[in-house]
């Protein structure tokens, strides 16, 4: 009987021993994630980055994407390596510019065989809630005014032009404008401001799309920094950079379509470091001037005739401003000589609409020299 009692008191023993160790045992045990539902069969919208992933990436960005609104401490996910887990992220917040919670850092944490995601929240989650409804309201307003007979051109012009009149480039406070909350809602944004907005209204129009980041160079030479877009348009990629068609520091205060479905030829000059680097931006049936057939390939008096039949059309929509581009910097500047040196564009506009010049006889102007562009306001 003593044995007896000395075993079962070991077995006790042991048992409460294997209890007390219970969840470091579990932490040994690579969880499955075999049955994790994937966000590429669930979700029709664009995801670039996702599809860049290794298929652990892919199970940890769908798993997240999941629990994230809800604010949990911590999200289990495969054992990613650094690598791994930064490209993962990455692609989490440059696909979804729907997702306002997270900040721009977050860490891995691997206990055992198990791995956690410890993300870093910008806000608590009600903050949260409160400022995604007002987000999706605002995209809804945008997303009601969008016609039906428009093709993908259209609308995705719509949305750019939008964008632009609704903000204003951010310079002041560098702790907003990130966001497409601080974007649409706000009023304020960087370029990531834009860029996701843009986004965001694509995905939403199921027009394919994608974030690229690089530098940007200004025509004074100074360079930082910067995000814009990827639009595909019946199969052909274009960059489209609504932050830089946004004139508001100008004096002339419009939007421009200086890079408006762009090439990589028209970019080069000034968007470098472009990441990712193979795009293929090569076309250029829709590039905004091209399709609207206001591209000059060269300046003489067939030229001026059309700019008048321009002009016309321009007042008799009820508009203020027009823009035109020079398809090589010789005609560029013999056009600008004519035009602005000269003052040519008031002879024209006189063919165009006498009457309306007496009511508005300024005639305001931007041209940029390295994308050969010419905005042009009647004031």
């Amino acid at each position: 009987m003593k044995k007896i009692s000395i075993l079962c008191v070991a077995v006790i023993l042991l048992c409460s021993v294997a209890l007390m160790n219970l969840d470091t045992i579990r932490l040994w045990i690579p969880t499955d994630f075999s049955e994790t539902e994937l966000v590429e069969k669930t979700e029709s919208n664009t995801r670039y980055y996702y599809n860049t992933l290794t298929q652990d990436g892919k199970i940890a960005y769908s798993g997240i994407l999941v629990q994230i609104r809800s604010h949990p401490e911590e999200i289990e996910i495969p054992p990613l390596d650094e690598e791994e887990f930064h490209k993962m992220f990455q692609a989490l917040s440059y696909d979804n510019p729907d997702l306002l919670c997270m900040q721009n850092e977050s860490r891995i944490i691997k206990r055992g065989a198990k791995a956690f995601f410890a993300p870093q929240y910008v806000c608590d989650a009600q903050t949260c809630e409160a400022h995604t409804a007002q987000l999706e309201s605002e995209v809804q307003k945008i997303l009601d005014s969008v016609q039906a007979e428009w093709d993908v051109y259209q609308t995705e012009l719509f949305f750019h032009d939008t964008i632009c009149a609704r903000m204003a480039y951010e310079t002041a406070d560098d702790t907003v404008g990130y966001t497409t909350y601080d974007a649409l809602v706000s009023g304020r944004a960087v370029c990531e401001g834009y860029a996701r907005s843009l986004q965001l209204l694509c995905n939403r129009a199921e027009i394919p799309n994608y974030l690229v980041t690089g530098t940007g160079t200004e025509s004074d030479g100074t360079s930082e920094g910067h995000m814009w877009n990827v639009v595909t348009v019946d199969g052909q990629n274009y960059y489209v950079d609504a932050t830089w068609d946004d004139m508001d520091a100008e004096s002339i205060s419009r939007i421009s379509h200086a890079f408006f479905n762009v090439s990589e030829e028209d970019v080069r000059y000034t968007h470098t470091d472009i990441v990712p680097e193979n795009n293929r931006c090569i076309y250029t049936q829709y590039n905004y001037f091209t399709y609207e057939t206001l591209l000059f390939p060269e300046y003489n008096q067939a030229a001026k005739a059309r700019l008048t039949d321009i002009m016309k059309s321009v007042i008799a929509r009820g508009e203020d401003t027009f823009e035109i581009r020079f398809a090589d910097r010789q005609t560029f500047d013999a056009a600008t000589a004519d035009l602005i040196d000269d003052s040519e564009i008031y002879g024209l506009a006189q063919k165009a609409n006498r009457n309306y010049m007496r009511k508005h006889p300024d005639i305001m102007y931007v041209c940029d020299e390295q994308m050969l562009t010419v905005q042009f306001a009647f004031v």
